[in-house]
């Protein structure tokens, strides 16, 4: 996810890709929406709590981390995207178009979204055991998560030399 945040001091813009908490607590400290999300002289305090809360940033830096989620059962998102703290993991648009990955999702060892369901309720779904990266997940968050336990989801930090495969690329 690639976020940008632009702070005068008495003004906060951030351009985000998608994340719906994040956008939710905006809209409820009345940012406005043209050019990113704009948080004014009013609203500035809540806009650096959030961006703290959903992308890590202290006022200078992002302090994020890649992330590994494992799948402790299958997921359904009944009409709707599968999310992590308002992070898209995948999102159908029908039953039969299977899932879009957003671009700072990863999913290991092959395994992949899809959909199903009926016409009329369809579902994104990711299986039991499925392996998904997060890149640039809030330290922090990540942090409390641990402490806490999830019910759905085993977490790890993410190291691609650690859990990555060589890819043998000789034919036998």
């Amino acid at each position: 996810m690639t976020v940008t945040i632009t702070d005068t001091g008495s003004t906060l813009t951030i351009r985000n890709s998608f994340n719906s908490k994040f956008f939710s607590g905006a809209k409820t400290a009345g940012a406005t929406f043209t050019h990113g999300i704009q948080f004014d002289a009013l609203s500035y305090k809540k806009g650096r709590q959030l961006a703290h809360k959903f992308f890590g940033w202290d006022g200078i830096i992002l302090d994020t981390v890649a992330i590994k989620l494992t799948a402790k059962k299958d997921i359904v998102g009944s009409r709707s995207a599968i999310e992590f703290f308002g992070h898209v993991l995948a999102r159908a648009y029908d039953r039969d178009g299977g899932a879009k990955i957003p671009p700072h999702i990863m999913f290991l060892n092959g395994a992949r979204p899809g959909s199903g369901g009926s016409k009329i309720n369809w579902c994104t779904e990711i299986g039991e055991g499925a392996e998904i990266v997060i890149k640039n997940f809030p330290r922090e968050t990540f942090e409390a998560v641990m402490k806490k336990g999830h019910d759905k989801y085993e977490l790890a930090l993410y190291d691609a030399d650690i859990d990555n495969e060589e890819i043998d690329l000789t034919e036998e």
